[in-house]
């Protein structure tokens, strides 16, 4: 007998099987399965001791699960079979099975049925299950899909160990999770009513295994039900993984507002470390755009304010951004929604966002209100976004919001002084048009600029409108400014649209401008403008009449030039008309 087992033994190294080979490093030689002692011969048994001397590769006991396996998995279940275990298993000086050999024999065998039945072996032999076989062997039906024998097996455990081993949460989470795998939820949940019904509580991992199957089924009603019962009926505290499944679910689900609800909660129940990664989750579900998937029911954004309440307080406006761009793609709008964020965005610093999502909100016929316009028109003023914090201004007056008039001046200075030429010309019609208060220096750095720009018609316009309305600017200022310029002609016409209007200049303004039209070969335009003076009523002594006089003869135009010699002042009127002149400064808003 002995002979005839041994060279069946030696056959199982030669013989087919799924599992992968040995290496020659690792190929167990026959002669190593014998016990070495000394009052051993290999003789008494009929082996070959030929390298006897080469030391095992693994310990007895893997040794013995590996033959074991392998006259399993080679024959069919049989009493024969049995008798070879029997043999094999007296290989060692133990010849009780160990708990390790066991375990490790049932994850060699490849057909669960196979399993079973060295399960029911091993215990006829004298070995005393414990909880990790037993659950071991539960696991391999329920990975085989023979649920019939695991759902039977799972309830003999208390009878086979005669008490020794309770039925625990984990053999029924094992049987849940097998049954959601297969797509059968319905008796995932009856198994877990079996549960409880038996007196075994679930735990955690109980619940997130039902979570994770009723997600796939979009049985998002039970989800709740099944919630408030991990944490009212059995006190069960959610863990990282819970508020995953529940934060992922809701929103592949369309139900992100429910998923920002537990969200919360777990800042709440959770260590910060944990709610980080939640918060990371809730971010990467956003950026996968999972509220544009077509399946579900239609968001309301209203129903994300909270959410949106939190980020932008908690410094991530951006991300709520997104997640509203997101909704407004699929949703109904909410326009405390759009303030929430773009006042994020002002308290962030990110005002041309904010300015962006104005803009949005108007295109979808929502006003923002006045707070939310003074917000971020102060921040882009902040940031020198001047055209943005204008463009800002005419969505406010759209708005049938009026802002105040510093609001107006502000802009203008800033334009003015960034060199937008279109956008203060405009701006200043505006004013005009809304009857909004001047302010005399900004509106005169406007003309100039007009008058620099080669706008000289619409800087015209813009004084004679000013005037129309009650406002005037530095006209002495302006044409000082035109004269170095070496605009003359624009110049003059701006100072007898002056003195028209009644205004009275500084000597030396009418003396600049006068010898810059001789100088400029402009002799007639010259003797025009001072006659049109004259005819005014100025009759203000001029020291460039000497010049004046000089450029018309020179020119021939001597009737002119004798015309001018008449109105000479003598000496002694000069000095002290040119002691006594005043100065013109720059005045306050008008």
């Amino acid at each position: 007998m002995a002979a005839s087992l041994s060279s069946r033994t030696q056959s199982l190294y030669k013989c087919k099987s799924p599992l992968p080979p040995p290496s020659s490093s690792q190929f167990i030689k026959h002669s190593n399965l014998i016990p070495r002692n000394s009052s051993t011969k290999a003789a008494d048994n009929g082996l070959n001791l030929k390298n006897s001397k080469s030391k095992p590769s693994f310990s007895s006991k893997t040794k013995r699960s590996r033959i074991m396996a392998r006259l399993i998995n080679s024959r069919p279940w049989s009493s024969d079979l049995e008798a070879s275990l029997s043999a094999a298993a007296a290989f060692t000086p133990q010849s009780s099975l160990s708990q390790t050999a066991v375990l490790h024999t049932l994850r060699l065998i490849q057909l669960p049925s196979k399993a079973l039945h060295f399960f029911h072996w091993a215990y006829r032999s004298g070995f005393s299950h414990t909880p990790q076989s037993y659950l071991l062997m539960l696991e391999i039906l329920c990975r085989a899909r023979n649920f019939h024998s695991a759902r039977n097996f799972l309830f003999s455990i208390p009878q086979k160990s005669n008490g020794a081993v309770k039925l625990e949460d984990k053999h029924f989470n094992t049987l849940i999770r097998a049954f959601g795998e297969a797509g059968l939820f319905k008796e995932s949940l009856n198994i877990f009513q079996t549960m409880k019904s038996i007196g075994v509580s679930p735990s955690v991992v109980t619940f997130n295994n039902l979570f994770l199957i009723l997600f796939k089924r979009s049985r998002t009603g039970k989800v709740f039900e099944l919630y408030d019962e991990m944490l009212k009926t059995y006190g069960v505290t959610p863990d990282l993984y819970s508020f995953n499944i529940l934060i992922r679910g809701f929103c592949k689900n369309s139900m992100v507002d429910e998923a920002f609800r537990i969200f919360k909660e777990m800042e709440n129940l959770s260590e910060k470390g944990e709610f980080d990664k939640a918060e990371k989750l809730f971010q990467e579900l956003f950026e996968k755009e999972i509220l544009l998937r077509d399946d579900g029911s239609t968001p309301l954004v209203a129903s994300y304010n909270s959410m949106f309440i939190y980020l932008s307080e908690t410094g991530k406006t951006e991300m709520a951004d997104r997640v509203l761009r997101q909704l407004l793609k699929r949703g109904k709008q909410d326009a405390s929604a759009f303030k929430t964020l773009i006042m994020g965005h002002c308290r962030e610093g990110a005002f041309k966002a904010a300015f962006d999502l104005m803009v949005v909100m108007l295109r979808r016929d929502f006003l923002p209100d006045v707070e939310s316009f003074e917000f971020v028109i102060d921040g882009l003023l902040q940031m020198d976004e001047a055209v943005l914090a204008h463009k800002t201004l005419e969505m406010m007056l759209k708005s049938s919001h009026l802002p105040r008039t510093s609001t107006f001046h502000r802009i203008l200075a800033e334009l003015v002084r960034k060199g937008y030429v279109g956008e203060s010309y405009s701006l200043v019609n505006l004013m005009l048009e809304k009857k909004i208060r001047q302010n005399a220096n900004i509106a005169t750095d406007t003309v100039k600029m007009l008058y620099e720009g080669g706008l000289k018609d619409k800087a015209f316009g813009i004084i004679s409108c000013l005037y129309e309305n009650g406002y005037l600017v530095n006209f002495e200022e302006i044409i000082t400014f035109l004269c170095q310029q070496k605009k003359l002609l624009e110049a003059q016409k701006l100072l007898l649209f002056g003195t028209k209007s009644g205004q009275r200049f500084d000597i030396g303004v009418y003396d600049v401008l006068l010898i810059g039209l001789c100088k400029s070969q402009r002799v007639v335009e010259a003797f025009e403008l001072y006659y049109e003076l004259l005819e005014q009523g100025i009759q203000q002594p001029l020291t460039c009449l000497e010049d004046l006089k000089a450029a018309l003869e020179a020119e021939g135009k001597l009737k002119e030039a004798q015309f001018v010699s008449k109105r000479m002042p003598n000496k002694f009127q000069l000095n002290k008309s040119v002691a006594t002149s005043r100065v013109t400064k720059r005045g306050p808003d008008l």
